[in-house]
């Protein structure tokens, strides 16, 4: 991983990322060396007016980094609770992978 943070853009250039998933990528990428990075990560996992794929790539990212806290695993499953078909699907699938990632 430390290769890999050393090639992604500053902070400053984060907006020119593809897509969000590219954006947590890089923080994931960038939590094990910055405790900022875990809490922007966590943080957006939070965010009430973020769009719900940001917050569903969010929490995937943010459970490989802190595997023990159950936010991600909650986040998802309020998500798909919630009964908005257009991310039942990606919630489920994030959700699967993480729970597949912690049984082994």
């Amino acid at each position: 991983h430390r290769r890999s943070a050393a090639i992604l853009p500053a902070p400053s250039e984060w907006v020119l990322l593809s897509s969000s998933d590219d954006f947590f990528t890089a923080l994931e990428l960038l939590a094990p060396h910055s405790e900022l990075a875990r809490r922007w990560l966590k943080s957006f996992v939070e965010a009430p007016l973020l769009p719900a794929a940001d917050r569903i790539f969010a929490a995937e990212a943010y459970s490989r980094i802190a595997p023990a806290d159950p936010l991600a695993v909650e986040y998802l499953r309020w998500e798909i609770a919630r009964g908005l078909t257009i991310w039942d699907e990606q919630a489920k699938q994030a959700l699967s992978r993480i729970q597949s990632k912690n049984s082994k």
